[in-house]
């Protein structure tokens, strides 16, 4: 199995700021440093900042991440950020910063680039920095750096804060863009402490999201809901089937026919990309919104897992949002479905009394269909058959079943053939490069529908008509709906096909 050889690597890219926040990245760890012990809230940020270069030990062994923050190092990390070539800021244009100093440099760099000033005649480099002060130089260096702004920052951005008015008339812009961009954020109590001062372990965090925010301009997602998740092995695994319309009617006749325990998770309409997504094995997430403090319709924008807006358009949820609702956004469960106005929309469902919830930042949505999967359930796939591939593109399809499959942790899956010759007139050649693909994991149910062996279980004569058509090479009318779905006949030969295969693998007894 070539497991996960398409994954997407976007997760990696993700992040930019947030700082002073619960948001904990996933690193290695802690660099050996005596003073950083695993677990903490700043461990992972601190490995992360040291591996790179940006901030390092106060010493061999220690990184001192209770030490307070000073203007000297905010710009010797701002310079370490910029990349640049430092070598000709040999002096400051600052009394209180002699030559040869560790800090010259930087200082010199940040004074020549507009990221930091001094008070007019001094740099002050031991003073503790402020938190207004750091929004100022970063919000200058995202400027000189082509940090994207994300959203729109104003005046009001700082209303939520009851010490607003303590923020400095030269810094309110600065903090009303750090705010808004989730650099800085509140210190509990609706306050915003201005003028209150950050550790080396503060700072430590602020920089790694600077650091992807210069490099990749996206926000950091909260993930904590996703992270929470926890994959059970149960004694009575689940048959999951997973796909598009073409899956909501063989699991019927798995479970009536076979007594097995099945759940189905299709929703009519699903590109292969979306299943994934409900799935758990592609990310997406939901843009910064307010849940009000009562159970209404909210709009809200969607983004897949590259950080773009889902067109509704584009058919998610259009037919349905099953294995997506009741779903988990910020901790709050709700429901998220496609209004008829084409617009998403999120309405809470967890138990009253409600408080109003601020969704800050781009916000990974986890689905019913998460939260119900086990480490040993069976996951059958038949993904595909709305994405309107041509026949040479089966490594697309290939790309959002991995993310699936990778997903699941587990190899019990089985890949089902895309099967309408009408939809995909090269669908044999589609078809071998899922079978080359997935080997003994793919089931051809299509070639097994134009043989004789399919009526005779079906128990029904070839008609002219099906003669016709798998002369044509299309799926026998006699098993059809319509020109690509099946009927009751079709669904009870794939779940009775599904049966045997799961047998032949090992997945069940017979």
């Amino acid at each position: 199995m070539k497991k996960g050889l398409f994954r997407r690597i976007t997760l990696v890219l993700l992040c930019l700021v947030m700082a002073l926040s619960t948001y904990t990245p996933v690193m290695a760890e802690s660099n050996g440093f005596t003073d950083v012990k695993a677990g903490q809230w700043y461990t992972d940020s601190v490995n992360y900042v040291a591996e790179k270069g940006i901030m390092v030990g106060t010493s061999a062994t220690k990184f001192s991440p209770d030490m307070k923050f000073t203007r000297a190092m905010t710009v010797q990390v701002l310079a370490r950020l910029s990349g640049d070539d430092l070598s000709s800021y040999t002096t400051a244009d600052f009394p209180d910063v002699p030559d040869g100093k560790w800090f010259t440099t930087a200082v010199a760099w940040a004074d020549a680039n507009d990221v930091a000033k001094g008070d007019g005649t001094n740099f002050n480099p031991d003073a503790v920095v402020t938190r207004e002060q750091l929004a100022r130089m970063i919000h200058n260096f995202s400027n000189k750096y082509g940090i994207e702004n994300k959203y729109a920052a104003g005046p009001e951005t700082l209303d939520s804060f009851t010490d607003n008015v303590n923020v400095s008339d030269w810094a309110k812009e600065d903090m009303q863009w750090a705010v808004s961009n989730g650099i800085i954020s509140g210190t509990g109590n609706s306050m915003l402490s201005p003028k209150g001062t950050a550790t080396r372990s503060q700072a430590a965090k602020i920089f790694y999201f600077v650091d992807h925010m210069k490099n990749f301009s996206v926000l950091p997602p909260d993930t904590a809901d996703f992270d929470a998740l926890e994959m059970k092995t149960v004694d009575n695994p689940t048959i999951l089937c997973w796909g598009d319309s073409m899956t909501q009617g063989y699991p019927a006749f798995l479970k009536n026919d076979y007594k097995l325990r099945v759940r189905n998770w299709s929703s009519g309409g699903e590109k292969a990309e979306f299943v994934s997504m409900k799935q758990g094995g592609t990310p997406f997430y939901v843009a910064p919104f307010t849940i009000p403090a009562e159970a209404v319709d909210t709009e809200i924008t969607l983004l897949d897992d590259n950080f773009k807006v889902i067109d509704p358009d584009e058919g998610f949820l259009f037919l349905g949002n099953n294995g997506l609702s009741p779903a988990y956004v910020g901790g709050i469960k709700g429901n998220i479905y496609l209004n008829d106005n084409g617009k998403y929309y999120f309405k809470r469902m967890d138990t009253a009394p409600y408080t109003e919830v601020e969704i800050a930042r781009p916000t990974r949505v986890v689905s019913v269909a998460m939260k119900n999967q086990n480490a040993n359930d069976i996951h059958l796939i038949f993904s595909g058959p709305s994405n309107g591939y041509e026949w040479n593109e089966s490594d697309k399809l290939i790309e959002a079943q991995s993310d699936m499959i990778e997903y699941m942790g587990t190899d019990k899956y089985i890949i089902i053939s895309l099967t309408s010759w009408y939809y995909l007139p090269n669908v044999d050649k589609f078809n071998e490069g899922l079978a080359e693909y997935y080997g003994e994991k793919f089931l051809d149910f299509r070639s097994y529908l134009l043989t004789d062996e399919a009526f005779e279980a079906a128990g029904i004569p070839k008609t002219e008509q099906d003669e016709a058509d798998i002369a044509i090479g299309e799926i026998p009318t006699s098993f059809r709906s319509d020109k690509e779905h099946g009927n009751d006949k079709f669904n009870k030969l794939l779940a009775d096909q599904l049966y045997l295969k799961m047998i032949e693998l090992g997945y069940i007894e017979g």
